[in-house]
């Protein structure tokens, strides 16, 4: 896609859900070995237009039982580190929170309040929007920031669910 897209960007999630993370950590050495063209390996996050062309990994798995040095590697090519992103109750909020923060220059903002019902998904999915265009003075996100506004959620019926959110 990158080679016959150069002017795009990927930004791509890794989490594990099964596995190790020693084995999910050494197949995507080799993925970044092989093809290091395609990676971004700068230990910041990127503007739009330093990305082109690139794979942007965020990250949300351990690596430090991986020794990456011996692969030439080194632990910011495998991505932004958003281990920390589920050790928050996102649900206790009515807007993002920032989970990654670097000199107040890079910071990554996250809702994932998926066990709420549709009602109350939305309440997050807007209140998240409103942050976003600082509709909200009190939880407004910095222009420099990533924001994850999650739209799924797990606690009820999908169809119904999705019926509810969609619109």
């Amino acid at each position: 896609f990158l080679k016959n897209h150069p002017s795009e960007a990927l930004v791509i999630m890794i989490k594990k859900d099964a596995g190790s993370d020693k084995g999910l950590t050494s197949a995507m050495a080799s993925f970044i070995k092989n093809n290091k063209e395609y990676v971004w390996t700068e230990g910041r996050i990127p503007t739009m237009g330093e990305a082109r062309g690139k794979i942007v990994f965020v990250r949300r798995y351990d690596i430090s039982e991986y020794d990456y040095r011996k692969d030439g590697l080194e632990s910011y090519w495998f991505g932004i580190d958003l281990t920390n992103w589920d050790e928050h109750q996102y649900s206790d909020y009515e807007y993002a929170i920032p989970i990654y923060n670097f000199e107040d220059k890079e910071i990554v903002y996250v809702q994932d309040a998926y066990n709420e019902g549709s009602s109350g998904k939305i309440r997050h999915i807007e209140g998240t929007l409103k942050q976003t265009v600082g509709k909200d003075p009190t939880h407004e996100i910095p222009n420099n920031s990533w924001v994850y506004n999650y739209t799924s959620c797990a606690s009820g019926f999908p169809l119904g669910l999705t019926r509810d959110i969609n619109p």
